[in-house]
């Protein structure tokens, strides 16, 4: 951004307008937002603090043309007003978010755990079947039992394979939601989940404080 002294040169207007230029770096900070559609949950509330830091400094360089006689920059005054258009943006989708994710918090905080169980179980369940069919062949053999190995096969894993694979396809889902809080990356059976689970009732049923 350029701008022309109509003033004339004021005390200081030299160490003004290096400050102005520092300044001018840091509006880097409110490049657009693009699709929003694509940015995680995180990523808003940190793109919004970039936007509102811009503004800032915005406002500041603004304030430093007045100070040192400059007219006012319509390039920086277009740039003030596209970063309140971008924060505006950001809140708006934050909100709608919060909105819209609320009935499946809980299910996903939930949810969570349930499905870390349920792996661990099936996982054990294939590590004790597999440990019981050795020790089983084990005891043949040392009964003088030939083909021991033919007589006890291995343990069928293939039923604990399929329900591990589906619970860590759920699990991702949830991951992913609780990313994003966007509606559309729940796995299919939330409402399931939530019917099941239920909702917070309020912000501090939700962190365990009497009512």
């Amino acid at each position: 951004m350029t701008t022309n002294n109509h003033g004339g040169a004021r005390p200081g207007a030299g160490r003004k307008l290096i400050e102005r230029l520092t300044l001018q770096i840091d509006l880097g900070k409110g490049t657009p937002s693009g699709n929003l559609d694509n940015m995680g949950f995180a990523d808003l509330h940190g793109k919004r603090r970039q936007h509102q830091d811009a503004l800032v400094v915005a406002n500041r360089c603004k304030q430093m043309l007045l100070d040192i006689g400059l007219s006012e920059n319509q390039q920086l005054n277009d740039m003030v007003q596209g970063f309140q258009r971008e924060i505006a943006d950001l809140t708006a989708e934050i909100n709608a978010r919060n909105a819209s994710a609320a009935p499946y918090l809980r299910a996903a905080f939930s949810r969570e755990f349930e499905l870390n169980a349920l792996i661990s179980q099936a996982r054990n369940r294939i590590k004790n079947g597999q440990a019981d069919a050795e020790r089983k062949r084990a005891e043949l053999t040392k009964a003088g039992v030939d083909g021991a190995d033919t007589l006890i096969e291995d343990y069928d894993a293939s039923s604990d394979l399929a329900e591990i694979k589906e619970l860590e396809a759920e699990a991702a889902k949830w991951a992913q939601f609780q990313q994003t809080e966007l509606v559309r990356d729940l796995p299919p059976n939330a409402a399931e989940s939530v019917a099941r689970i239920g909702v917070y009732s309020s912000v501090k049923e939700s962190f365990g404080i009497p009512l």
